[in-house]
C-alpha cells in the first residue's frame, strides 16, 4: 500500500495539478498569477485544464448512466 501512495505522490509532483483549484460546487479555476505570467505556459495550462474538465465530465456522465 505504501508503494502505491508513494507512486501517487511521485506522479503528482510532475504535474500542474497543484495550480488547479476546485470549488465545492465542482467548478475549476486557476490563480491569475499562474495563468498570465508566461503566455506559452498559459496556453499549455489552459489546454490541460480543458482536458481535465472533459475527462471529469466524461466520468461524471458514465456514473450517471450507470446509476439509471
Amino acid at each position: 500500500m505504501f508503494k502505491v501512495i508513494k507512486k501517487w505522490f511521485k506522479k503528482d509532483d510532475g504535474t500542474d495539478l497543484k495550480r488547479v483549484r476546485v470549488t465545492s460546487s465542482g467548478a475549476f479555476y486557476m490563480k491569475s498569477e499562474d495563468l498570465f505570467h508566461d503566455s506559452k505556459k498559459t496556453l499549455e495550462l489552459i489546454e490541460k485544464l480543458d482536458k481535465s474538465i472533459a475527462n471529469y465530465m466524461k466520468r461524471k456522465s458514465r456514473n450517471l448512466d450507470s446509476a439509471v
